[in-house]
């Protein structure tokens, strides 16, 4: 499907070599194909290694790709108001250009005159912080904010996004490179099936799905029915040109008190895109309202209290200022109308935490563990509770 991957091709591995999409995308392919695999030291090292080995492909999560862009949208930001207001152009004329190619095959010669001038002012500058060669990302493990997508693919650094699990060999679906629709996870491999069930679960079958689990004839029969079909646990929609996209976990799906269902991977995601939110984990099970854990970014709200001239001395007192949590609600509120108004966080709490594999709040994929943060935060989650129910 798509662009072909070649004895050509450098991959950079920075996931763990034990996880299997790693393992089948990042090391498997590549040594079928005859490619270069180049070792990351970890991600303190990541860009230093891009341009120490000049990949042509890189496999992540979606987390790292956030992470790039964040740091990319920091860094201008301490530019003089020229250069930023250079790359907002090109930002925008990028994004124009990429989506006028994606539908119609071709930009025009407006568009394209603009690419080629920003080409040389902007995007080949970014490129080759990432090593100068990379032709495509490819994106698993974690739903791909839309709009970190859009951002890469104007620099001409599109994200190839897939969808698997380790009961699937692991892939099940990917974008064909030159026929990316972002938001979606692509289209299903060649000889597998795809269902959606009437609870919108996914469901697939195919020869890469795996016969069971090892000796547990229980657990198998939980997630293999009689006719074959794994269910994926996933919940999604299939589109008019057979692309899969996937809206969250069916065991995440919030259920609040009125029965109203809520589905929290969607929102998180938005409301992540403010630079003042580090992480958000949606609660609302039986509550009356939807709540949220949140772990600021904690260097982006000192540097915007210092600017208002607050008074703090530790993180502690900064996250509890009302100044603060006033700002918080109002990056919540940005995206109000983007929700109904049951899906709309009426209450949250601030961490002065951060979430990592070694925490025991993040997967080796970077992925949250909802209820390990739930567990962890018991006491904020039981005083939003509280205030929500009154």
């Amino acid at each position: 499907q798509g662009e072909a991957v070649t004895n050509t091709d450098t991959f950079l591995s920075f996931l763990p070599l034990c996880h299997v999409f790693e393992r089948t995308t990042g090391y498997y392919l590549v040594l079928a194909v005859g490619g270069t695999i180049a070792y990351s030291e970890g991600v303190r090292t990541l860009l230093d290694d891009m341009a120490t080995a000049k990949p042509t492909i890189m496999v992540c999560v979606p987390r790292v790709y956030e992470s790039f862009a964040d740091r990319i949208k920091g860094a201008v930001e301490k530019e003089p108001e020229a250069k930023q207001k250079v790359f907002n152009e090109a930002l925008t004329a990028g994004r124009e250009y990429a989506e006028k190619k994606r539908e119609t095959g071709h930009a025009g010669p407006i568009a394209w005159a603009k690419h080629v001038a920003f080409d040389k002012l902007v995007y080949s500058t970014l490129r080759e912080k990432f090593g100068g060669a990379m032709r495509f990302f490819v994106a698993g493990g974690a739903a791909l904010d839309p709009e970190v997508a859009r951002f890469f693919e104007a620099f001409g650094l599109p994200i190839v996004e897939g969808y698997g699990m380790t009961e699937a060999s692991p892939v099940m679906a990917v974008n064909p490179n030159r026929r990316v629709k972002i938001g979606t996870v692509g289209i299903v491999l060649p000889r597998a099936e795809v269902r959606i069930a009437g609870d919108g679960e996914i469901l697939f079958k195919g020869a890469n799905i795996m016969r069971g689990y090892w000796k547990n004839d229980t657990a198998t029969a939980e997630v293999i029915d009689a006719e074959g079909w794994l269910h994926t646990g996933d919940i999604g929609v299939l589109d008019d040109e057979g692309y899969l996209k996937i809206t969250d976990r069916k065991k995440d799906i919030i259920v609040l008190a009125n029965g109203k269902n809520v589905a929290p991977q969607p929102i998180e995601q938005i409301l992540k895109q403010s630079p003042f939110i580090s992480e958000i984990v949606l609660i609302g099970d039986k509550q009356n309202v939807v709540t949220a854990l949140i772990v600021p970014n904690r260097d982006k709200l000192k540097e915007w209290a210092t600017g208002e001239g607050l008074s703090f001395t530790t993180d502690d007192e900064l996250l509890s200022l009302p100044q603060t949590v006033k700002k918080i609600k109002g990056e919540i509120d940005t995206h109000k109308d983007r929700f109904a108004d049951y899906e709309r966080v009426k209450k949250f709490a601030l961490l002065n935490a951060t979430f990592s594999v070694d925490g025991g709040e993040l997967t080796p994929t970077l992925k949250i563990k909802r209820k390990v943060v739930l567990a962890k935060y018991a006491k904020e989650v039981a005083a939003m509770r509280g205030d929500s129910d009154d």
